[in-house]
């Protein structure tokens, strides 16, 4: 989708759809997994709106070639904060979609721990999202670098985070034996979350 579109004049069907399936299925959560690329994912839009609001935003020249090759090749960082931003923005506008619907319903944002690679290859700032408190829940995927997960308490800003532990093997053809939640599983894991336990 064209992400100038989706947030100014296309938003308002966006808003409809949403509160119409809410209404529909009379759900109390909006769970939102943003796992997309920047160059590649579901708000990547290379137009020429989006090519001159990136130009203006990060200030390069009017004369200046840009198309996804030179974007990758040359602006890489720009192109992924200037994603990430869009994509907060727009998880903004979803909270108060959430927020407003009959029955209100609250939005969780589901993704990567806070780091580099979160942001380019999931398309997902946790900073971000956390400055425009954009969502009522976080939610981040399995394994357990302390490291990412301070930096994504941090970048929350007191946003509750749920995070996740992996029982089955990701791989479905995968024969390795389930991981078992032990006690000491789940205790070290309720320390690290504000918002509950994946599995």
């Amino acid at each position: 989708a064209c992400s100038s579109a989706v947030l100014d004049e296309a938003y308002p069907f966006v808003d409809a759809r949403l509160r119409a399936l809410i209404a529909e299925r009379l759900c109390h959560w909006v769970t939102w997994d943003f796992e997309y690329g920047v160059m590649t994912g579901q708000l990547s839009c290379f137009c020429p709106r989006c090519l001159e609001a990136f130009r203006a935003e990060v200030s390069l020249a009017a004369n200046l070639p840009l198309d996804p090759t030179t974007i990758e090749r040359d602006h890489l960082p720009a192109w992924t904060e200037f994603m990430n931003r869009r994509m907060a923005w727009l998880a903004l506008k979803f909270k108060e979609t959430c927020h407003a619907a009959q029955p209100p319903a609250r939005l969780q944002v589901y993704s990567g721990y806070q780091c580099e690679d979160t942001k380019w290859r999931y398309g997902v700032d946790w900073a971000m999202i956390g400055e425009l408190q954009a969502c009522d829940l976080a939610s981040c995927g399995y394994g357990r670098s302390w490291e990412q997960l301070r930096a994504t308490h941090t970048a929350l800003r007191g946003i509750p985070l749920v995070v996740g532990e992996l029982m089955h093997p990701y791989d479905r053809n995968s024969d390795d034996v389930l991981v078992p939640a032990t006690r000491a599983v789940m205790l070290r894991r309720l320390m690290d979350c504000t918002g509950g336990v994946l599995l």
